[in-house]
C-alpha cells in the first residue's frame, strides 16, 4: 500500500523499458469488455476514457496504464508486464486501485 511504503527505489522505472517488445494497449484487454466493470467497481474515472463509443483503459503513451496510486507521478509506478493479450489485466487493475498499489501496467 502506497500510504505506508514507497517501493519505487527498488525497481526500474517504467520509462526505462523499451516499448518495442510490448503490445500496444489498443491490441490488448485494455480495450475489451472488462474495463467498464473496472470503472463500475472502482469509480476510477481517471484510469479510463471513451474511444469510439467504448470505455477503455487510458494508456498515456499507448503502452502503459498507471494506477491511481502513482498516476500523478508515473516515475513512482512499479512496472507490471503481462503477456499475450493482457493476461490478468482485469483483476490486477482492480487490485492496484483498491489496495493503492503504484503499478504501471503494460
Amino acid at each position: 500500500n502506497r500510504t505506508w511504503h514507497n517501493p519505487a527505489p527498488y525497481f526500474h522505472k517504467y520509462s526505462e523499458i523499451n516499448v518495442t517488445g510490448l503490445v500496444p494497449c489498443s491490441q490488448t484487454r485494455f480495450y475489451k469488455d472488462a474495463i467498464p466493470e473496472y470503472l463500475a467497481t472502482t469509480g476510477d474515472n481517471g484510469g479510463v476514457e471513451v474511444f469510439n463509443g467504448t470505455i477503455v483503459a487510458k494508456c498515456q503513451d499507448g503502452f502503459w496504464w498507471f494506477s491511481p496510486a502513482c498516476r500523478s507521478n508515473p516515475d513512482t509506478c512499479i512496472p507490471f508486464i503481462t503477456s499475450g493479450d493482457g493476461w490478468l489485466i482485469d483483476p490486477m487493475m482492480q487490485r492496484a486501485a483498491v489496495y493503492n498499489m503504484p503499478i504501471a501496467m503494460a
